[in-house]
Formats: C-alpha cells, structure tokens, sequence
C-alpha cells in the first residue's frame, strides 16, 4: 500500500545583517565615492564568492550595490577586479573589529590584507 509523502519544510537559516552598510538605500560603492544618493533597487552583493559564499551569508559579510556598481557599469564589481578586492579588504577589516585574524583565516583559507 502507497501512501503519499509528507511535504518536508525548508529549514530556515538566520543571517545576519550586513556587517559593512545598513540598507538604507544607498550603493556601498557609491557612499564610498561620496554620494548619498539612494537607489529604488540594490543588489546583494557577498563579498566572497564560490564556496565561500554561504560562509559570507552566514558572517553579514555583504553590501548592497546599485545596478551599474554591481553588474552593469564599467566600475561593476563583477567587471572591476579591483573593486571585487576593495570590497574583500573591506570585508575582512570590518570582521577583524570583533574576530582575530586567525579566525578569518580559518573561514576564508586567505589574507585579503596583504595581497
């Protein structure tokens, strides 16, 4: 005899808030450049990528960027290698206020300070 599966429920994971901005509307990279101009719409962007990218979630290592800081300008995060790194010192900076490094060692497996 059949019987039908119970529907499983996701398991909810807490995040927390980003670490490096309050999303108030602005575009990280635009505060940096000195405008408080705020945005209808903002990417998340995680400061670390691939595998480490759930360990950025899980850490409020993140920022919010308008679309053109994010994917489509020429300054684009995901276009400016040296934007992608900016934010990744930024990162690590902000969570060594509260953490050593030895810590951000072992989540992140790299220096982003002295590269």
């Amino acid at each position: 005899m059949m019987y039908p599966k119970k529907p499983s429920k996701k398991k909810h994971q807490t995040h927390k808030d980003s670490i490096l901005q309050a999303r108030d509307g602005r575009c990280y990279i635009c505060m940096k450049n000195g405008s408080d101009r705020t945005w209808p719409i903002l990417h998340k962007h995680h400061a670390f990528l691939g595998a480490n990218r759930k360990i950025a979630e899980t850490e409020g290592l993140y920022v919010f960027l308008c679309p053109d800081h994010h994917e489509f300008g020429t300054d684009a995060v995901h276009r400016n290698y040296e934007i992608l790194r900016e934010i990744q010192r930024d990162a690590q900076k902000a969570y060594e206020e509260n953490h050593s490094r030895q810590q951000f060692m072992k989540l992140f497996g790299r220096n982003y300070l002295e590269d």
